[in-house]
C-alpha cells in the first residue's frame, strides 16, 4: 500500500486548510455587506425575477478558482476530491486514484456503476451533512449536497478510499478485472495504491468538505442574486433613461416642460424642457419658490404671484398665458398650469407644466390680421371701383373746362386744386386697391435692382433725411410686379423717413441669401430656398413692444395724422403686395435705435434658370 499520513499530519493539515474557510466566510461577510447596499431587495430578485431552475452549477460557482484551491489541499493531504452535477458532469476533480480513472471510469459497465451511484446516492442528504457510501464497484465514497436558492445542484464527493480497519477482500476485485476485462496484474497494483484512512480522519476531511460545500452553495446564491439584482437594477435604469430620453423628446418638440415646488423645502425641480425654454444649461439649480417669479415681467407676475397664492392656499389649479423672459432677454408667451399636492388637508407641495406658445400666439395674430386684412378687402373691393369711375368723370370734365376756359385764371386756379386732390384721390384709389382681393398683379421673371435704384432715387426733397444705398450687383431675379415691389418700397421708405422728422440716415440694402432648414421664426420664411432679402433701415425712436404687433393693421399709425404724416396705411400695403409675391415681412424694432423692415422674395439662382445668367455662388453673409 502507499505510505499514508499519520493522523496528527493529517489533522494539521486539515486545521490549515481551515483558515482558507476563515478566508471564505471574511468574502461571504463582503459579499453581504455588498447586497446589502444594493436598493432592491435581493429575495425579491431571486424569488420573481430569476429562475433559479434553469441554472447549473457551472452558471454559479468560479470553477477554475475551486480546481486550483483543491489541487493545493490534494497536494498537501492527497485526500482527493470531485465536484458533480445533476447530470453526473464532472466540474471539478483532483487526486482521483488510478483504480478509479483508469478502470471503473473508462469501462462502459463500470462507468454506469459510477454514475449510479453519485447519483442516486448523492440523492437525500441534507444541506451541512453527509453520507458515507460503498459505491457499486466497491470503493468507498463520501457525498455532500451543493444546494443554490434551495434547490440542489450538485454534490461534493471525496472517495475511492479504504478504511483502515476492515480487511479488503481481494477476491472480490479478482473477480470484477475478470468480469470486466481488466489487466488483473495491473488492476490489483491500482487498489493497492488506494489509501486507507482511520474513520476519525473521514470524519474530520468529510465535516471540512460539508463546510466548504455550504460556502460554495451559499456564494453562488449570492452571486445569483447579486447578479439578478444588478441586472434588475440595469433594466430599471435603461427603462427610465428610454423613458427620460422619449418625454424629452416629445417636450423639446411641444416645447413643453414640468415643474415642481416643495414649499416646505422651498426647493424647485424641473424637467429639461423648461431649462431648454428658459435658456438655463440644466447643470444650473433651478430658482426655488420664492425666486422662481424672477423670470416674469412686471404685469404679469402680480397675476401669476395671486394665482400661486391662490392654489397654496385652497387648493384649485391655475392655467395661465403670460409673458416671460428667458435668461437671454428675449420675450415668450407661455402657458403656465399648476396643481396643489395635499398632505393632511395642506398644500406641501406644487407640480405642473411650463409650455412655450410664442408660435402659437403669432400664429394667431397673424390669422386675425389676415382674417382683418380679408374684411377689408371685401370691403374696398366693392366700393374702389364706383370710387375710381367717379374720378376719372371728374378728371375728364376739369380736363375739358381747362381747355375751353380761355384766360379765366381764377377759375383754372380752383381747376388746378381740383385736378392735384383728384389725383391724390386716385393714388389712394390705387393704394385701396392693392388690399383688395381685386387687385391683379402682373408678375415676371426679372430683376427687381433697377426697381430699388428707382425707389432710393425718389427720396422727398422737403425731407432731412438721405439714404444709403447698398445693392448687390449679382442679384438673383425674382418673379414680381415692378409697379408693384415699387409701390411696398416706397411705402416702407415712406414710414422710415416718417420715424426721423429731425432727419436721419435710411439704408437701403439688397443681396442674396439661401435659407436652410430649421431656419425658419417669425423673422424668416417658413420655406426654405433661395430669396432676395431687401431691408429698410431707419434711425428713429422705434416702435414699442405692444404696437409691434399692431403695425401692419389697415389705419392704424403712431404718427401723427396730417398731409405729412402717415395714414397707417403703409406698412399694410407693403405686407399685402409682399404677401401676394409668396414672400416674407419682418419687422424688428428697438427703441431709441430704430427699426428695420426686412423683405424676403422667393429668386431664382442659376441653377433654376439652366444657368441662363452667369450668378456667383450664394453669398452665405446674413
Amino acid at each position: 500500500m502507499a505510505h499514508k499520513a499519520t493522523y496528527e499530519q493529517l489533522e494539521k493539515r486539515v486545521q490549515e486548510l481551515e483558515q482558507s474557510e476563515i478566508a471564505l466566510k471574511q468574502a461571504m461577510k463582503s459579499l453581504t455587506g455588498v447586497e446589502k447596499r444594493i436598493s432592491i431587495e435581493p429575495e425579491d430578485i431571486s424569488s420573481s425575477k430569476t429562475d433559479i431552475a434553469a441554472l447549473k452549477l457551472s452558471d454559479v460557482i468560479d470553477v477554475k478558482a475551486i480546481q486550483s484551491m483543491m489541487d493545493d489541499f490534494h497536494a498537501l493531504t492527497n485526500i482527493g476530491i470531485a465536484i458533480l452535477d445533476n447530470s453526473g458532469d464532472i466540474l471539478v476533480a483532483t487526486g482521483w486514484q488510478d483504480i478509479c480513472v483508469q478502470y471503473h471510469r473508462e469501462h462502459p459497465e463500470t462507468l454506469k456503476n459510477c454514475l449510479k451511484s453519485d447519483l442516486e446516492l448523492s440523492r437525500g442528504v441534507e444541506p451541512g451533512t453527509f453520507r458515507l457510501y460503498k459505491c457499486k464497484n466497491n470503493m468507498w465514497d463520501m457525498a455532500t449536497p451543493v444546494v443554490v436558492g434551495g434547490k440542489r445542484l450538485g454534490s461534493l464527493f471525496l472517495g475511492q478510499f479504504l478504511f483502515e480497519d476492515e480487511t479488503p477482500d481481494l477476491e472480490i476485485f479478482r473477480s470484477q478485472a475478470r468480469q470486466y476485462g481488466f489487466d488483473e496484474e495491473a488492476y490489483l497494483q491500482a487498489f493497492d495504491r488506494v489509501p486507507s484512512w482511520k474513520r476519525e480522519t473521514v470524519d474530520i476531511v468529510m465535516s471540512f468538505y460539508t463546510k466548504l460545500a455550504n460556502l460554495i452553495s451559499e456564494l453562488g446564491y449570492s452571486n445569483i442574486r447579486l447578479a439578478g439584482t444588478l441586472k434588475e437594477r440595469t433594466r430599471i435604469l435603461n427603462a427610465f433613461e428610454k423613458r427620460e430620453r422619449f418625454l424629452n423628446e416629445m417636450g423639446r418638440m411641444a416645447r413643453i416642460g414640468g415643474w415642481e415646488h416643495d414649499l416646505v423645502t422651498r426647493k424647485a425641480t424641473w424637467t429639461k424642457g423648461i431649462y431648454d425654454i428658459i435658456g438655463l444649461k440644466t447643470d444650473v439649480e433651478p430658482p426655488g419658490v420664492d425666486e422662481h417669479l424672477q423670470f416674469c415681467p412686471p404685469k404679469h407676475r402680480r397675476i401669476l404671484e395671486e394665482a400661486y397664492r391662490q392654489t397654496a392656499k385652497g387648493g384649485a389649479p391655475f392655467d395661465l398665458e403670460l409673458e416671460m423672459n428667458t435668461v437671454f432677454g428675449e420675450r415668450l408667451w407661455c402657458r403656465v398650469h399648476g396643481e396643489a399636492v395635499m398632505s393632511g388637508g395642506k398644500c406641501v407641495k406644487m407640480r405642473g407644466i411650463f409650455q412655450d406658445i410664442s408660435e402659437r400666439r403669432r400664429m394667431e395674430q397673424e390669422l386675425a390680421r389676415a382674417r382683418k386684412l380679408e374684411s377689408m378687402g371685401f370691403i374696398a373691393g366693392g366700393l374702389v371701383h364706383d370710387y375710381n369711375n367717379l374720378l376719372s368723370m371728374i378728371l375728364g370734365n376739369i380736363s375739358m373746362a381747362k381747355e375751353g376756359m380761355g384766360q379765366g385764371e381764377s377759375i383754372g386756379s380752383f381747376l388746378d386744386d381740383a385736378e392735384e386732390a383728384t389725383l391724390k384721390a386716385k393714388d389712394l384709389t390705387h393704394r385701396l386697391m392693392t388690399l383688395s382681393k381685386e387687385s391683379v398683379s402682373h408678375k415676371r421673371l426679372r430683376s427687381v435692382k433697377d426697381s430699388l435704384e428707382v425707389c432710393a432715387g425718389e427720396m422727398p426733397r422737403f425731407s432731412k433725411c438721405v439714404c444709403d444705398v447698398d445693392i448687390d450687383d449679382d442679384l438673383w431675379p425674382a418673379e414680381h410686379d415692378s409697379v408693384q415691389l415699387k409701390n411696398a418700397i416706397r411705402n416702407v421708405i415712406k414710414n422710415a423717413i416718417e420715424a426721423m422728422p429731425k432727419g436721419g440716415v435710411v439704408s437701403l440694402r439688397a443681396e442674396n441669401v439661401f435659407l436652410k432648414k430649421g431656419q425658419g421664426g417669425a423673422d424668416f420664411p417658413e420655406n426654405p430656398g433661395a430669396y432676395l432679402k431687401i431691408s429698410v433701415s431707419d434711425q428713429g425712436v422705434g416702435i414699442t413692444r405692444g404696437n409691434l404687433g399692431r403695425i401692419f393693421d389697415p389705419y392704424f399709425s403712431t404718427k401723427e395724422m396730417g398731409s405729412r404724416k402717415g395714414m397707417g396705411l403703409g406698412l399694410a400695403i407693403a405686407a399685402a403686395i409682399v404677401d401676394k409675391h409668396d414672400g416674407h415681412l419682418a419687422v424688428n424694432s428697438k427703441r431709441g435705435i430704430g427699426t428695420t423692415v426686412r423683405i424676403y422674395l422667393p429668386a431664382r439662382p442659376p441653377d433654376d434658370l439652366n444657368m441662363l445668367f452667369h450668378i456667383p455662388p450664394v453669398k452665405r453673409n446674413m
